[in-house]
């Protein structure tokens, strides 16, 4: 009779064994699925330019590098080189801080669908200023 209750004692454990293994593979591969689905973020520089050159001064100007991302999380880093005013930038109801005149800044972005996106340049006492064209693909 006691080499009869030992079997049934280890037929239980291996019983319940098996799902705890199988579970604890399982939950590894969903890690390892769902670490691999992330996409990394994208940075874009973006420098607003005006100056006085000679008594002359030169219309605001906004660049963007690279022009094209995919479609995702976007950093966007963004530096003032205008000499004489704050600035912002705004895309997809998007703003980022006022910068100062020589400050740098970063700013999120989603964009979930593909498309071209104005970036536009802000100044502190008027509607806006430069714009550039950021395209969106797949």
């Amino acid at each position: 009779m006691r080499s009869c209750a030992r079997s049934g004692k280890f037929a239980a454990a291996v019983i319940f064994a098996v799902p705890v293994t199988a579970a604890a593979s399982w939950s590894s591969l969903t890690s390892r699925t769902a670490s691999a689905a992330k996409q990394p973020r994208q940075t874009v520089s973006g420098r607003i330019i005006r100056g006085v050159f000679t008594g002359v001064t030169t219309p605001l100007r906004l660049s963007l590098v690279p022009h094209t991302v995919k479609v995702g999380t976007v950093v966007i880093l963004i530096r003032n080189l205008d000499r004489m005013e704050a600035h912002r930038l705004s895309v997809v109801n998007v703003n980022s801080p006022w910068l100062p005149p020589g400050t740098k800044a970063a700013m999120t972005v989603t964009f979930k669908r593909p498309g071209n996106y104005t970036v536009q340049t802000n100044l502190l006492l008027s509607e806006s200023g430069g714009a550039a064209i950021l395209q969106v693909r797949k």
